[in-house]
């Protein structure tokens, strides 16, 4: 949909945006372990203001959520979480309260440095995470980047909607395998490589 350069130039800016766009320490993300996604959901909105606010960030697989808000707001319902019977809440060490209404500032910047870039149809479908759909079309592309920055991160769902199609081997591509980690609580039947360096694409291949 987008072209190489155009492409490489708007995730360097997005991460600049992000990192922009909250004060060192007004934001915070946790890991929520052992709650299903719908009660994270629920604990978050009833805990939620426009001056704390704090949302479900990543639903990443079965009993996995991370929030995201102020940091004040994601302590609490962190707490809230344990005494719903989440197993723990981890704290994450990361620099900005991604995929959250804070991100707002970044989102309205992204936006305008999409201004006079070309975006095509897409050659083959991309499941957006926003929505766990496939988007093709390059109006439909370009609204979900942006609704990315501040929605949450619906990973369960796209890997399901991918599944549902026929697809049984999925490859992760980049540092470490967490992604590949949660799918052994998203579908253990599935079959889930890594590859984070060289060899480890080699390996990808010579196994597919």
């Amino acid at each position: 949909s987008l072209s190489l350069s155009d492409a490489v130039r708007l995730v360097h800016l997005r991460g600049q945006y992000m990192q922009e766009a909250v004060p060192e320490g007004v934001g915070g993300m946790a890991a929520v372990i052992g709650l299903e996604g719908s009660v994270v959901e629920a604990i978050c909105d009833g805990l939620s203001t426009a001056c704390a606010h704090v949302t479900a960030a990543n639903l990443n697989c079965p009993g996995q959520v991370v929030i995201s808000g102020h940091a004040g707001a994601v302590a609490r319902a962190s707490e809230r979480a344990k005494e719903m019977g989440a197993r723990k809440a981890v704290t994450l060490p990361v620099s900005a309260p991604f995929h959250s209404a804070l991100m707002e500032p970044a989102r309205v910047r992204l936006e305008e440095a999409m201004d006079g870039v070309s975006f095509a149809d897409a050659r083959f479908p991309v499941v957006s995470n926003v929505s766990g759909t496939p988007l093709t079309d390059a109006g439909s592309i370009r609204q979900g980047l942006l609704e990315q920055m501040t929605s949450p991160v619906r990973w369960e769902d796209s890997v399901r909607y991918i599944l549902g199609r026929g697809v049984d081997t999925l490859v992760e591509l980049g540092p470490k395998n967490t992604l590949t980690a949660f799918m052994r609580r998203i579908d253990r039947n599935a079959k889930a490589l890594a590859a984070e360096d060289p060899q480890g694409i080699r390996q990808v291949v010579a196994a597919l």
